[in-house]
Order: structure tokens, then sequence, then C-alpha cells
């Protein structure tokens, strides 16, 4: 079997793991509505919206990234102002509208910041040109039935799709994972690792948890996994939204002195350069 069969093997997996009847993605509170998690309709070439963005190599059916990008969710698939939803069903990357939508949308800092911290890494890895070296998604695979986008505890639903991710890193044999927020980052190591290596990073998982900017201060924010046959150092980071952003300046110690949010994030992101040059 081929990556790119694994790839779709896995779409169809999860497809229908959000199409079946299960108790746990339904009636989610986020304040007085409820919301289903589903799958979005006609999402069957790509494992999520934000791949359009960016969705590694695939030449001769192969697929590889050295970096994947894994945020927490995409939000809603009946959001009125998502245009991405067009490209559903085609093969990613639609990168040069993605990037003209963000610099359109001047209220999307989510992205346009990590269009300025991949450039921290390095030319090769800029992220506002269709880039082979790099796939995004997001770790929690359904999408809210209500417009709104953002709101509910989706940390269980990120927990239980790290499974797909785990099935994704063994396609892409990437070198660097990056998730964005420490949500994201425990839930996704709670299925990337055995009960011996959540054990070996309990503590550091735990300051993660309590004490994030002051783990990122500190570098605490990576461990190296080596399993079946691949090894990748897993990062995490500050959301790069406005509120995790504006929240990473205010309470980093280290960094209090630079300008703004965007330059302590860089300095963050530093870290991620130094692994991959060496």
């Amino acid at each position: 079997m081929t990556d790119r069969e694994r790839y779709r093997e896995l779409i169809e997996k999860a497809r229908k793991y959000y199409e079946g009847d299960v108790p746990e993605l339904k009636n989610i509170f986020t304040g007085s509505e409820l919301f289903d998690f589903e799958w979005c309709p006609g999402l069957d070439k790509e494992i999520n919206m934000w791949t359009y963005w960016q969705g590694g190599k695939r030449e001769n059916s192969n697929m590889s990234a050295e970096i994947l990008l894994v945020g927490q969710d995409w939000g809603s698939c009946n959001d009125k102002d998502c245009f991405y939803k067009s490209y559903v069903g085609e093969v990613a990357p639609k990168t040069e509208a993605y990037v003209q939508s963000i610099f359109s949308n001047k209220n999307n800092k989510t992205d346009s910041n990590l269009i300025e911290l991949f450039k921290v890494l390095g030319e090769k890895y800029h992220a506002d040109i269709p880039n082979p070296r790099l796939f995004f998604t997001n770790l929690c695979l359904g999408y809210r039935s209500i417009p709104q986008i953002s709101g509910g505890d989706v940390s269980a639903q990120m927990r239980h799709d790290s499974i797909y991710l785990k099935e994704l890193i063994s396609i892409l044999k990437p070198r660097v994972v990056i998730c964005i927020g420490a949500s994201t980052y425990i839930s996704a190591i709670t299925g990337l690792l055995d009960k011996d290596g959540l054990e070996q990073y309990k503590d550091q998982l735990k300051q993660l948890g309590s004490s994030f900017n002051s783990a990122l201060d500190d570098g605490k924010n990576h461990i190296h996994i080596s399993s079946g046959g691949l090894d990748y150092e897993i990062f995490t980071v500050a959301h790069s939204g406005f509120m995790g952003a504006n929240n990473r300046k205010r309470y980093s110690e280290k960094y209090k002195n630079l300008p703004d949010s965007l330059a302590v994030m860089k300095e963050d992101w530093k870290l991620i350069k130094k692994y991959l040059q060496n």
C-alpha cells in the first residue's frame, strides 16, 4: 500500500467515525447552546480543511513533510464566511488562495502570525507559498454543527483523535511536530506515547498544564519520540491568535522586555530552528 493509499484509508476511517451514531459527539455545551461534532460534508481527499493551506509532498503518490503543524480544531463548516469550503473534495494545497484570504482578513491573527513565525525557521520553511516540507492539520477532526467557530470542551475529542494523528505521523514521517497550545500538545502526547512514556514525561506535562509560559521560557516544551521506526521531536508553542499571543507576552518573565508578543513567540520558535539545524 502506498503512503497516499494509507492516507486515503485514514481519511475514510476518521470520516466513518464522525458520521457514526456515537454519543460522545452529540450535545456538547458552549455557553447556552448545544452542538454536535460532525464530519465536513464532501471532505474525502484531505484529513482537514487546514490541509488546504499546506498539504505535504504528493509526487508519485508519496507523502512526506519535515514539519507537521497541529492545531486544536478548525471550528465550523457552517460558518458563512468560510470561503474555503469551495475547495472541499479537491486535493491540497490551495496555498495561494488561502494566504490571500489571510491578508484580506485583518482579524486573522492566528494565521498571519504563523506566516511570520515560520519565517523564523528559515527560508525553506516559509508558509506563504506552497511548501512540500509542511503539512497542516488540527488534532480534533470534527466540525461544530453550528456556525460558531469556537467554544465547548474539545479536550476529550482531541485525545480520541490522537489515534488519527499517530497514523498520520507514520505516513508523513516528519522530523518535527509542532502543537499549538498546551491542551493540544498534552492531548496529542496522550495518544502518541505508551504507558511508560507517559510516566517518563509526567512531570513535564504537569508543568505545561499548570505553568505553560514558564515551561516555554525554560525551553521545556518538547520531547523526543522514538516509536515504530520513527524519530521526531514534538514541540508545543503558544497559540498565535490574539489572546494566545497576548498571554505569551504578558506572562513571560524571560522575554518581558521584548517589544511585542510576536517578538516573544519568535524566541520560542528559535528553539525549533535550532533543532532543525542539527
